[in-house]
C-alpha cells in the first residue's frame, strides 16, 4: 500500500511528468516483489506439502521443485500428541518430538495414528 501511495504522489500534480520515474520504477518492482515474496512464495509451499498417513507407515512431502520426503515407520511412534492444528509425533530416531503443522482434523488423525500403533 506504500509503495502505491508514493506512486500515486509522483504521478501526481506536485511532480512534473517525467521527473522521478527511475524512483516510481523501483518503487513498482519492489512492490511486486514484495507481493511475490508475502503472497506466492507462502501459497506454492502450501500447494507442495502432503501429509500421507497409511497402515505402516507417515509420509511428510514438502515442496514442489525440489521436494523433501521424511517417511516415519509407525513401529518407531512412541506417542501422539495435539495441540490446535499442530501434531507432535514423539519417535524413537528423531529425539524431541516432530512437529507436524496445518494438519486438518488433527484430532482424527492423532486418535488413528495412536490406535495403529
Amino acid at each position: 500500500g506504500v509503495c502505491w501511495l508514493l506512486i500515486g504522489f509522483i504521478d501526481g500534480p506536485a511532480i512534473a511528468p517525467g521527473d522521478l520515474q527511475g524512483v516510481r520504477q523501483l518503487l513498482l518492482f519492489a512492490w511486486l516483489g514484495l507481493i511475490l515474496w508475502r503472497v506466492v512464495r507462502p501459497v506454492l509451499s502450501w500447494l507442495g506439502e502432503r501429509f500421507v498417513l497409511t497402515d505402516r507407515r507417515i509420509i511428510l512431502r514438502r515442496g514442489i521443485l525440489r521436494p523433501q520426503v521424511v517417511s516415519i515407520d509407525l513401529r518407531s511412534v512412541r506417542a501422539v500428541n495435539r495441540k490446535g492444528g499442530v501434531l507432535y509425533l514423539h519417535t524413537r530416531s528423531f529425539g524431541p518430538p516432530l512437529a507436524v503443522e496445518d494438519i486438518p482434523s488433527s484430532r482424527k488423525v492423532a486418535k488413528l495414528v495412536s490406535r495403529l500403533t
